[in-house]
């Protein structure tokens, strides 16, 4: 009778064992607005999947235009957005295909690690809240964190990541088409236009065209400013060049601080860059955006450090302003 009992009970337990083992190895589409499909693990045919839905180690999941999905991995969410593709590779791993998604994951078990790969990144997280998105060159990579920290590290070189805290972002992007961007910004002085600047505290900065600059200031006050606002813009590429990480110790910066001739090779390309815009104010200021290719600065830089910088641009972390953080409240209300 005793045998009997026991035998009962270990097919009782198997049972829930391997009840739980199956729930652990499924994820679930909780909701979902638009249009919603799934690529079953092994088929070829994607096919429409609505909330409640079951999705298992190997199932794809893409949104539409207009569309959105969250999916839930035993208490943590991931919300793709629109025109956005995952694979689920197992339930501690998705891969970004395309496209952009939220993830609020602050119910992982003590010492375990769920990673998100793109094309070029991964990202190693232990209970945080953050966007991952895939620019529309298909590769680019950028990372933004609203809790917590995340590991963030370029695909296929383990020496070359680095730690994201809160309200800090960064990419990661191949050499050949990454490209660097800031806005050089310079304030009309009084010293500049020669005269006192008749203006109000309660006066509001608007937008105003280069002519009505002109008229305003006088056309030397506008050249002189502008040309103020592009030294800022190169001071600030180079800062971001200098942010390159090499590897987990290692920025350019460090290089170039013991080699003058990295720093003058630097200082040359970047004069290279190209003006993306500008823009005139009412009181004066003027911003000017400019851009340049990373790539060009790897090869003037390579015959003077050798090939230390690997296959893909990394950014080191940048503070995000919160009214520049368009997915914080969203992430938040996950």
């Amino acid at each position: 009778m005793i045998k009997k009992s026991l035998y009962i009970l270990s097919i009782i337990l198997l049972n829930l064992m391997l009840a739980t083992g199956a729930s652990a190895e499924e994820a679930s589409l909780i909701a979902g607005q638009g249009t919603i499909q799934r690529l079953p693990s092994g088929q070829t045919e994607w096919v429409p999947v609505e909330a409640g839905a079951k999705l298992s180690a190997g199932d794809s999941v893409k949104t539409l235009r207009d569309s959105s999905a969250d999916i839930e991995f035993q208490g943590n969410i991931i919300r793709l957005k629109e025109n956005s593709t995952i694979q689920i590779r197992s339930m501690k791993q998705l891969g970004l295909l395309s496209g952009k998604l939220l993830a609020v994951l602050k119910h992982l078990p003590p010492g375990s690690e769920f990673k998100i790969t793109s094309p070029v990144a991964i990202s190693g997280v232990r209970g945080t809240s953050f966007s991952l998105a895939i620019m529309p060159d298909n590769y680019t990579t950028e990372i933004r964190v609203a809790e917590g920290e995340v590991i963030f590290s370029s695909k296929g070189e383990i020496d070359k990541f680095i730690r994201i805290g809160k309200f800090n972002s960064s990419l990661v992007s191949p050499w050949n088409i990454a490209e660097l961007e800031t806005e050089g910004k310079a304030i009309l002085s009084e010293k500049i236009l020669g005269k006192k600047i008749k203006s109000t505290v309660s006066e509001k900065s608007v937008a105003i065209t280069k002519k009505e600059y002109s008229s305003r200031f006088g056309a030397l006050a506008r050249i002189t400013t502008e040309r103020a606002a592009k030294i800022d813009a190169y001071r600030k590429l180079a800062e971001i060049m200098y942010g390159a990480v090499i590897d987990s110790k290692t920025t350019l910066e460090d290089y170039a601080v013991k080699n003058d001739t990295i720093r003058s090779t630097v200082k040359g390309v970047v004069k290279g860059a190209v003006v993306t815009g500008r823009q005139y104010y009412s009181d004066g200021k003027i911003s000017i955006g400019m851009k340049i290719k990373a790539g060009k600065i790897v090869e003037r830089l390579r015959p003077v450090t050798g090939d230390i910088f690997g296959s893909n641009y990394l950014a080191s972390p940048e503070v995000i302003q919160i009214s520049n953080f368009e997915d914080y409240l969203e992430i938040e209300k996950i």
